[in-house]
């Protein structure tokens, strides 16, 4: 299940120890982490970003172009950032493309307080068990939200809406007099053409959602394969077959989800539309 996660910390240096410890999460193949970030926000309000979790060099995000933010960090992880750093996102993202749950962006966008540290990240998860067993006990606070569940809800209220209004404009055609009839049948045209557009809409959205996690998904799978020819070459010399049969399982695991990735990216019926 992909999940964005935001696990704040009152202390610094277990937000960086905590970062690291989702690092070996992903390694030893527990769960598969897309992206993250380390952001800390200052008792003055400001934020600053972690370059390198090698060097704990920072970033202040003070004065910097937003732009410059959504290109090294676009997507869902972009959007939490956005809302964690209280940026008025609507010019920049649709974040109801991603339609976090009301309550995290409430958390994110409001409640984590200054002089904290937070991991804001985009992970693959069978359990929370893992992440929140590795995290907890630095003093994490661990937020949570399926953004692809909620992106489907709010698809689906959307074309709820619509079919609604269409309901009641047939029904008004139905019992409408002839003088009335060619207002209400363009009315009903409109809403009709609006809810072939939506749909259109939506299945572009979602097409881009696709292929940013495929994208992000064959960045992983290079890693792994890199790691695992690495790991075949140690096994002359020092045999850990355990962690290599784990990290083959972990790649088997990614071109299945890739292979899914590119279905379902096959059969969207505007694949070559815009």
């Amino acid at each position: 299940m992909e999940n964005i996660i935001v696990a704040t910390f009152t202390d610094e240096a277990q937000a960086i120890q905590a970062l690291h410890r989702l690092g070996e999460l992903d390694r030893e193949n527990d769960i598969s982490v897309y992206d993250k970030v380390l952001i800390r926000k200052g008792l003055n309000d400001e934020y600053e970003i972690l370059k390198d979790d090698n060097t704990n060099g920072w970033r202040t995000l003070a004065g910097m172009a937003f732009g410059g933010l959504i290109g090294a960090f676009g997507g869902p992880i972009g959007v939490a950032i956005g809302l964690y750093v209280g940026t008025v996102i609507g010019v920049v993202f649709d974040y109801t493309h991603y339609m976090f749950e009301d309550d995290f962006i409430e958390t994110i966008s409001k409640n984590i307080p200054s002089g904290s540290t937070s991991i804001i990240a985009e992970v693959a998860e069978e359990n929370s068990v893992f992440i929140d067993e590795y995290l907890k006990p630095l003093g994490a606070v661990i937020w949570r939200s399926n953004i692809y569940v909620e992106h489907d809800k709010f698809i689906d209220r959307q074309l709820n809406l619509i079919d609604e209004e269409i309901k009641v404009a047939d029904n008004e055609l139905a019992v409408a007099a002839e003088a009335q009839r060619e207002r209400v049948n363009a009315r009903v045209a409109e809403l009709r053409a609006n809810r072939n557009a939506k749909i259109v809409e939506i299945e572009l959205k979602g097409k881009e959602r696709l292929y940013e996690l495929k994208a992000k998904m064959e960045s992983n799978l290079a890693k792994l394969q890199t790691q695992f020819a690495n790991l075949k070459n140690q096994a002359l010399d020092k045999v850990d077959s355990v962690r290599l049969d784990r990290t083959k399982e972990k790649l088997a695991q990614y071109q299945l989800k890739i292979e899914e990735l590119n279905g379902k990216l096959a059969n969207f019926k505007h694949a070559n539309a815009g």
